[in-house]
């Protein structure tokens, strides 16, 4: 299940918050070490990201923009 996955130090996390709707994070397990950006993917499909620390969101660039902080 990729609902709490760990890859290449980055953790996935993916939420259902309705029938019609789901979010996707990417965040770093230790932020500026493994990496420096956060990611988010909603049903949209537009993919966002942002410095860390924090975690990337709706409201954050889309990925062919310059990262804002998270």
């Amino acid at each position: 299940s990729m609902s709490d996955s760990v890859v290449q130090g980055y953790k996935y996390t993916y939420t259902r918050p309705s029938a019609l709707s789901y979010t996707i994070g990417a965040n770093p397990q230790v932020p500026e070490w493994l990496g420096a950006r956060s990611f988010f993917v909603n049903e949209s499909g537009v993919i966002r990201h942002c410095q860390t620390p924090g975690t990337a969101d709706a409201t954050d660039p889309r990925i062919d923009e310059t990262p804002g902080s998270c």
